[in-house]
């Protein structure tokens, strides 16, 4: 089985590709940011570049999306702000370049 990981460098998404390989799995990432695990197997893009998302869905079966912008301070309390609005213009660029694949 051919899976994509989409936003696959960070903390959870090191983590998942980890396991999936660990099972057997063929894993792609796909990230805007290097990967310091995985650079073998990174395509390094934009989830706002349809292009490159679409190139990069090819022949996969199973797509996880983590793409997500973040900070690090997350302590309770804090505002949400922007980085909820740019999370949600992440799945609004993967949702229609994804879905017609199947």
């Amino acid at each position: 089985m051919n899976i994509l990981v989409i936003g696959g460098s960070g903390f959870i998404g090191t983590a998942l590709i980890k396991e999936l390989l660990t099972l057997g799995y063929y894993v792609r990432n796909f990230d805007k940011n290097p990967s310091l695990d995985f650079s073998g197997l990174s395509t390094i893009a934009d989830v706002h570049d349809k292009d490159a998302l679409k190139e990069a869905l090819k022949e996969v079966d199973v797509v996880f999306n983590l793409a997500a912008e973040h900070r690090d301070d997350v302590r309770p309390g804090l505002k949400l702000g922007s980085d909820l609005t740019i999370d949600f213009k992440c799945v609004a660029s993967v949702l229609p370049v994804v879905l017609p694949q199947g």
